[in-house]
């Protein structure tokens, strides 16, 4: 994120041998702020035993609100013994985050006379290629003192600063999508849910596609976008179902982005920069039929012994003359038809002139 250390350092260096070393860094105005990895300083001597190893700190510090380091953050991982002069990566807990326009301290010092020697720089300037708004200070801040504490008075910010770097990336919030129900009566709503995976300074518009899988454009209505407001972690949305006359259960998928024109499939780049689909990006609702009940018998023929008096018949109009109807297709292969006594089921697809002959209503 930000580094010093391309800069030409002294000869001279700061001691941790009975000496707090600390140096100040800011970050950048990601509103998302940052995840911390690591923070790299160039050490002059090699660390020669375990036990030496041991008496290693590195710690990330807050500030007050007069400048100076304020209370220990999270502690850095020291690396495996033995230590080489050089550069020296100790690393951040998991998911260590950085507010954005804040600055914090990287303090080093160890618990016994051992002497790091960490080397400075003159150069107030940053290496190029540090992500923008980070800066380093123009000096490093020590005290003596074995073990810091929040009510340690620390010294001058001195001339030179520490050789450091400072290496993480943009914290990026986590939306994921719900819903419910998932399984619909047809001409019920359905709810909308998104979460966000931590709230934000100011409200985010997050867009939304509706695929549908065996449910057309007519079936449900349309939801392009749930803004959630600024300081919050939720909002919902509400997507309506309608009554048809199809007879099977009908799917739609709702998913975070918009759909490419592309490649045709939703693109999650279309999301707000600050923001990142979590799991899951997608759910699937599937709208029940509510009209028949449905008796499902594959490769039934017609069955003309069900014909029954004219007084019995249904329905009126074309298929007057029969105690069935058909009432559409199945699955490409198959289609359905309704006896008189109200039972539906599925038969093999028949000739044009038999369906139209004996069509519903």
């Amino acid at each position: 994120m930000v580094s010093n250390a391309g800069q030409t350092t002294t000869t001279a260096y700061y001691s941790t041998g009975d000496w707090s070393v600390a140096q100040a860094f800011t970050t950048g105005a990601s509103s998302g702020g940052y995840t911390l990895g690591s923070i790299d300083v160039v050490v002059n001597v090699t660390q020669h035993t375990q036990a030496t190893r041991d008496s290693i700190r590195a710690e990330l510090w807050d500030a007050t609100t007069g400048g100076v380091p304020g209370s220990k953050v999270a502690d850095l991982a020291v690396p495996a013994h033995p230590l080489s002069a050089g550069t020296v990566s100790f690393a951040a807990p998991a998911n260590t985050t950085l507010t954005a326009g804040t600055t914090y301290y990287a303090v080093f010092y160890t618990v016994g006379q051992f002497n790091m020697s960490l080397s400075p720089t003159n150069s107030d300037s940053e290496d190029s290629g540090g992500a923008t708004g980070w800066s380093i200070a123009d000096g490093a801040r020590n005290v003596r003192v074995d073990v810091p504490t929040s009510t340690t008075t620390w010294g001058n910010q001195h001339a030179s600063s520490i050789s450091i770097t400072v290496n993480g990336e943009p914290s990026t919030t986590k939306v994921s999508i719900s819903a419910s129900p998932t399984d619909v009566d047809e001409g019920s709503p359905v709810t909308v849910t998104l979460t966000l995976s931590e709230a934000l300074s100011s409200s985010v518009t997050v867009p939304l596609t509706i695929t549908d899988g065996s449910a057309e454009p007519r079936d449900h209505g349309r939801l392009a976008s749930i803004t959630i407001p600024a300081n919050s972690t939720t909002a919902t949305g509400t997507i309506t179902t309608r009554h048809d006359s199809d007879i099977r259960d009908e799917t739609f998928t709702v998913s975070l982005g918009t759909l490419s024109s592309e490649t045709g499939t939703v693109s999650l780049e279309a999301l707000p920069p600050e923001l990142a689909a979590g799991s899951p990006s997608s759910v699937e609702i599937t709208i029940l039929d509510d009209d028949y009940p449905i008796d499902t018998v594959p490769d039934l023929p017609i069955d003309y012994s069900k014909q029954r008096p004219a007084s019995e018949r249904q329905p009126t109009g074309e298929g007057a003359g029969s105690s069935f109807c058909y009432l559409g297709s199945g699955n490409g292969t198959t289609e359905y038809i309704r006896y008189s006594d109200g039972r539906i089921v599925e038969t093999t697809k028949q000739s044009d002139a038999i369906r139209s002959m004996f069509a519903c209503d």
